[in-house]
């Protein structure tokens, strides 16, 4: 599974300069799973909080926004998602506090990867003020 994770992981820029070791020893201290989707489950809704990063690795999802007509919401579709593509915010330099802008619902059965965002970012933090305090040392 790491091996089909991995290139989808370096496509984040704040994980491009780490080593599949240190990945995966963020992956191994962050809360993580693999999560089955059905057709039109939804995965992220619009405007709520969602704190994770999802890598779909199975099946597509389509992107919808509410376009909001009175007194009502017409969903419409922004774009599709297939294998390969990130859900959520990606920016690990700054903690998100951001609420989804769009929903996003399976198309067919579907199988993601959900990171927390959260987690990932302050270990990624800890590590980073590590190395640099490793690199301190060495000078």
């Amino acid at each position: 599974m790491l091996d089909r994770l991995m290139p989808l992981l370096r496509k984040i820029p704040a994980l491009k300069q780490l080593t599949d070791r240190e990945i995966q020893f963020l992956l191994n201290h962050v809360d993580s799973e693999m999560i089955a989707y059905e057709e039109n489950q939804t995965i992220i809704r619009e405007s709520e909080f969602n704190n994770n990063i999802y890598f779909l690795l199975k099946g597509k999802a389509e992107r919808f926004v509410n376009n909001w007509i009175t007194d009502f919401a017409v969903e419409l579709s922004v774009d599709e998602l297939h294998v390969g593509d990130i859900i959520g915010e990606v920016d690990l330099s700054k903690e998100s506090t951001k609420k989804h802008a769009d929903t996003i619902r399976a198309l067919g059965k579907s199988t993601l990867y959900k990171i927390d965002r959260g987690l990932l970012y302050h270990y990624l933090k800890k590590f980073n003020t590590e190395s640099e305090e490793d690199e301190a040392l060495l000078s």
